[in-house]
């Protein structure tokens, strides 16, 4: 059982958190679209072997290659936020290491907030009648 009242300040932090994640999301696509589009013309096995190497690779070359024949962006292939590094220096190199570094920054302070508003979530558990 969960007092709502202490659950709506979770509630909001959480909403705010998911806010930044997918203003993250939208810069991480656009990096990865950008740097993957030197991959367009090669073979699938070097632009997987690419994604690998980086660490965001989320399939097999099988996936790759459907994912290629459906025209898929390569955003919607991989997990770019595995290596934050690489996002780092790509943003950099984009002009955007602000913005990038900003929203990252926010993201920290919004997980710290919903993880301090979770732990004031007032919630018993229901006691059990025996017969």
């Amino acid at each position: 059982m969960t007092n709502r009242e202490s659950e709506n300040p979770y509630k909001a932090a959480y909403r705010a958190e998911q806010k930044i994640v997918s203003l993250i999301h939208a810069i991480t696509d656009d990096l990865a679209d950008q740097y993957f589009e030197k991959f367009a013309d090669k073979p699938a096995t070097v632009e997987l072997r690419e994604m690998q190497r980086l660490g965001i690779a989320r399939f097999n070359i099988d996936k790759l290659r459907q994912a290629r024949r459906q025209a898929s962006k390569p955003s919607k292939n991989v997990y770019a936020l595995r290596n934050p590094n690489w996002l780092a220096d790509l943003a950099n190199s984009a002009g955007r290491e602000n913005e990038f570094g900003q929203l990252r920054a926010d993201y920290e302070a919004a997980v710290s907030k919903t993880k301090e508003a979770s732990s004031k979530v007032i919630s018993r558990s229901i006691p059990r009648s025996y017969p």
